[in-house]
């Protein structure tokens, strides 16, 4: 397959997300999953990525365009649906400290916050979470500092 250069797709360079996504696609499903309106710029990349790969017929595979091809990763939907839980924690629980920050009340440990979680999420998406506690924590602190 052929090779993908910047200057073949217009590149966002003033994203705003950039510390939270890694992708504009990841940043572009959190706004889809939240049911927000994404921001323009979201849409007008999707609009030339697929441009750019309808352009290229079939030359370029999806996978190049929405993200680096991470070796033994798998691809982009399996990176991604293996990060879903940790992701949706960390930002649940972020939401939970600036709330209690703002309501000037102690905020839920991690382990505590985790317990309530992991049955909102089960519900919410009909996907279980390990029951380790110390070992999601632990992808959650690995993933916070990414």
């Amino acid at each position: 397959m052929g090779q993908i250069h910047k200057k073949d797709i217009a590149f966002i360079a003033d994203r705003s997300d950039e510390d939270m996504f890694e992708t504009p696609l990841e940043a572009l499903l959190f706004y889809l999953n939240s049911d927000a309106y994404p921001p323009a710029y979201l849409l007008e990349w999707l609009k030339q990525t697929f441009g750019f790969y309808f352009m290229k017929g079939g030359d370029v595979e999806l996978e190049r365009i929405f993200g680096k091809i991470k070796p033994k990763a798998g691809n982009f939907a399996a990176q991604v649906q293996s990060q879903h839980p940790v992701r949706d924690f960390s930002w649940k629980y972020d939401a939970e400290l600036q709330c209690a920050a703002s309501d000037g009340i102690k905020p839920l440990t991690q382990k505590e916050f985790f317990k309530k979680w992991k049955i909102e999420f089960h519900e919410q998406t009909g996907t279980k979470v390990a029951k380790d506690v110390e070992s999601f924590l632990r992808a959650y602190r690995k993933f916070k500092k990414t």
